[in-house]
């Protein structure tokens, strides 16, 4: 992409003045795209990001300056906005922390400014990213016949006077920038920083190279899809990807990014293609929604009262599993055709292209008056989904422990013996005295290792983060191997 990458990203959420409303989550969502453009080698002295009371027009205007001065031929030049924005007969202009309503066009910035300061390089790549949000205008009649929402107009032409610049908007004139609560980021912004940071495979081919006109196909179709997915209404928001087609402008070979990602995730060990992430819901047996006037609450583990709980506690299983069924669309993004959902009886299922999942509910043995509801992820076709962070939002709530089972019993005595050799680790020792299990709580990274018959479980207690589990137990683990124990083998 060239010999340096420089970003120079804004962003205005919330407004001195109180006409303007604030814009829900721009500052995370600049935060984000900065954080995906370091990761693939853009250099941290060259970037600039210009976040809430940063944003005022002198700061802007001066930092750019400044900014353009640093860039060398053949370098990348990056910039995302975002924020309320309007036209004034048809000129564009951003609405900036100080921009007054009583006089907006000499209180803003025109995007022609800014396009004007980036146009005196006539080398190197330049990437545009324009997030518009829709300007609370002042109630003033002379104002109407001449402001209209923000237009590409400005930026098309603009990507005509070389091929060797692109811009993307993240909807049309006249629609909506929406964004969503739960994903905290502007829907066309996840999208594009997920394509950024090799979490959407639809965005590249199987050369690992993001262009302009792959990263604007992609986001064409996703973020209508995820817009349907997280709002119920009738908005639309259609991006757009000005670039030529017959010349695609590269914007990151993701190869080093995704290998990193399989690198780390094969810390965890060969084991990991056998492993599952598990998870429990505990209840009362009287609160399951078939549990009618005239039943009795089981006061034995025997064959009957398990059936009985299974067959009371169907809604629960099918609520829970639509509900990560919801998440996994929401999160991690698959399409309907890509998913197969099935709930019968006791037991519900989940497959994705990546893994599957499956939900039961059971009688609890150590108090037979409650319930447990049991979440697994297994069959585990892709590893890397493991340290996305939308595979984290999507199941934090509902696994918080590695299982990793060995088809033969693990040799507990030789464990005990091996790790009390190792004095850093066995004043974190505890073990029954029949050596049937044995429990090593580490402190730093936090991580509670418990071995007992075939089973290794990997659990951090109070957490509620499974990405924060997962990257404890590569460390731990990594730490563990260079003592001279292998832990993740039952010998």
């Amino acid at each position: 992409m060239g010999t340096r990458i420089h970003v120079f990203a804004v962003a205005v959420e919330v407004y001195q003045n109180p006409t303007f409303s604030s814009v829900s989550f721009a500052d995370n969502d600049c935060s984000k795209f900065v954080d995906a453009w370091l990761a693939l080698g853009a250099d941290p002295i060259t970037c600039v990001k210009l976040l809430g009371s940063k944003a005022t027009k002198t700061t802007i205007e001066t930092s750019l300056k400044h900014f353009i001065k640093s860039i060398d031929i053949g370098d990348t030049l990056v910039v995302f906005v975002a924020g309320q924005m309007l036209s004034f007969n048809q000129l564009n202009h951003l609405i900036l922390h100080d921009t007054q309503p009583s006089d907006i066009r000499e209180t803003s910035i025109s995007l022609s400014t800014v396009l004007k300061e980036i146009g005196v390089r006539k080398n190197g790549r330049t990437v545009i990213f324009i997030d518009p949000s829709r300007c609370d205008l002042p109630n003033e009649e002379n104002l109407e016949s001449e402001v209209s929402s923000f237009s590409g107009e400005e930026l098309s032409l603009f990507c005509q006077q070389t091929e060797n610049q692109a811009a993307f908007i993240s909807c049309r004139d006249n629609e909506s920038s929406w964004s969503n609560r739960t994903l905290r980021h502007g829907i066309w912004s996840c999208s594009l920083i997920n394509a950024l940071s090799g979490n959407a495979q639809e965005a590249v081919g199987k050369d690992k190279l993001l262009t302009d006109e792959s990263l604007g196909e992609y986001l064409a179709e996703e973020v209508p899809r995820l817009l349907r997915l997280t709002r119920t209404g009738t908005e639309t928001q259609t991006p757009i990807w000005f670039g030529n087609p017959m010349k695609p402008v590269l914007l990151a070979d993701l190869t080093s990014i995704t290998s990193k990602k399989r690198a780390n995730v094969l810390g965890l060990g060969s084991a990991l293609k056998d492993t599952s992430l598990r998870g429990e819901k505990l209840g009362l047996v009287r609160s399951l929604s078939g549990f009618q006037k005239g039943h009795h609450v089981p006061q034995g583990h025997f064959s009957s009262a398990e059936a009985f709980v299974k067959r009371a506690g169907y809604e629960e299983v099918k609520t829970q599993a639509e509900a990560i069924y919801e998440n996994i669309r929401t999160h991690l993004g698959y399409r309907r055709k890509n998913l197969n959902f099935a709930c019968d009886q006791d037991a519900a299922t989940i497959k994705t292209p990546d893994f599957d999942v499956n939900l039961s509910i059971s009688q609890n043995p150590d108090d037979t008056t409650g319930y447990i509801i049991t979440t697994e992820i297994g069959v585990i076709r892709r590893q890397e989904v493991f340290l996305e962070d939308a595979f984290s939002e999507a199941f934090s709530n509902y696994c918080d422990t590695v299982v990793i089972e060995f088809s033969g019993k693990i040799n507990i005595e030789e464990k005990i013996d091996a790790i009390e050799n190792i004095p850093e680790l066995e004043a974190h020792l505890k073990y029954e005295a029949d050596l049937s299990s044995l429990t090593l709580d580490i402190p730093k990274p936090s991580l509670r290792i418990h071995m007992a018959d075939n089973c290794i479980t990997l659990s951090m207690p109070g957490s509620g983060n499974l990405k924060a589990l997962l990257t404890n137990i590569q460390s731990a683990l990594s730490t563990i191997k260079d003592t001279g124990i292998q832990l993740l083998s039952p010998v």
